[in-house]
């Protein structure tokens, strides 16, 4: 019996040191057993939503530092500058490792598990829409990839669109104000091309509540990121946090409050000296950004268009339409409460 205790207690050391421990400088809290920072923070129990939590971590440790999700160590890096670095350097910071383990028993002839000479051939051949030289098996799987990755995320971003249309009428009245002229047609993709004031509401919407609130890589060589000077090890699983870079103060200064829903800071089409529109990375960057975020886009805005050409979406008060984060939305940011009302703008809809 002591022995057996005795070699349990080795075996929790070990995994603790090996598994459960802050790593080189960077600054975090020392995770727990099993359970790393989720039990802390009250990711586990409380269902504290993930994107609050590493805001909160920002605030108190800086832009880089350590966060873990059960025995998985990320480097979470919110500094756009280090973000773009990390964009422009495709060799050292390629698909994440944990994302390649959770997509291959899958679809492991996807973009989404291939790296090296195998995702350079698989991405010149997929972003030119599936000419010729995919197998069969690799069309199949790339058509589950984008099943899988577009539905939650897609559904999250309507989701969003509507509860923010019923809280901010003002908005609202706008985009129905220049859908008007169309009253309940048909659209071509050229109107649709050609309702601005509809692309600034969504690129609020992505830029508010993200479809994803970061992405993953894997360091394949030792790195330093340049603006934050923090020192990476081959191996480390960088985590960029897209809803932090969203919501940051030196990249949105204004004129409002980049924690408040306001269209109108798109109405310039590049960056001007309040808002820095590259810190809206809603899709990500670099040569593993989202390969269906055009589709995506056209989506949402049409079935978005359609609905702004029919009904009308109304708050149902603070108690059922609140918005707020849901703590079980996995990799999508879904509303927790969102009760709203509809009221059809035409008798011809009931």
């Amino acid at each position: 019996m002591l022995v057996a205790l005795l070699c349990l207690i080795i075996v929790y050391v070990y995994l603790k040191s090996a598994y459960f421990t802050l790593r080189g400088s960077l600054p975090g809290v020392a995770p727990q057993f099993l359970f790393g920072n989720l039990q802390q923070t009250g990711v586990i129990w409380r269902g504290e939503p993930l994107p609050n939590v590493l805001r909160q971590f920002q605030d108190k440790f800086g832009d880089v530092f350590q966060f873990w999700l059960g025995s998985a160590r990320m480097v979470v890096v919110c500094r756009l500058e280090d973000v773009q670095h990390i964009f422009s350097h495709r060799h050292e910071y390629d698909q994440a490792d944990l994302v390649e383990q959770k997509m291959n028993f899958i679809m492991p002839n996807s973009i989404f598990c291939l790296t090296g000479s195998k995702y350079k051939r698989h991405a010149s051949i997929t972003h030119s829409l599936f000419r010729r030289g995919l197998s069969r098996a690799e069309v199949l799987d790339e058509m589950l990839s984008f099943l899988m990755a577009g539905y939650s995320t897609t559904a999250a971003a309507l989701s969003w669109f509507i509860h923010l249309m019923s809280i901010h009428p003002e908005v609202q009245n706008k985009v129905k104000k220049e859908l008007a002229q169309y009253n309940m047609q048909s659209l071509s993709v050229e109107q649709l091309d050609s309702f601005s004031y509809l692309d600034c509401v969504l690129r609020e919407v992505f830029r508010f509540v993200p479809p994803n609130f970061g992405i993953l890589r894997t360091l394949t060589v030792d790195d330093r990121l340049p603006s934050t000077g923090a020192e990476l090890r081959k191996g480390d699983l960088v985590f960029i946090a897209i809803h932090n870079l969203g919501r940051d103060r030196r990249y949105w200064l204004g004129p409002v409050d980049p924690d408040q829903f306001y269209p109108e800071r798109f109405l310039v089409e590049d960056n001007d000296i309040n808002n820095n529109k590259a810190a809206s990375i809603p899709f990500g960057g670099g040569h593993r950004q989202c390969i269906g975020q055009d589709l995506a886009r056209l989506k949402v805005k049409a079935i978005c268009a359609r609905l702004m050409q029919r009904v009308t979406f109304g708050d149902g008060g603070p108690e059922v339409n609140s918005g707020e984060y849901a703590g079980d939305g996995g990799d999508a940011i879904i509303p927790k409460r969102m009760g709203v009302t509809i009221t059809f703008d035409s008798d011809d809809d009931t």
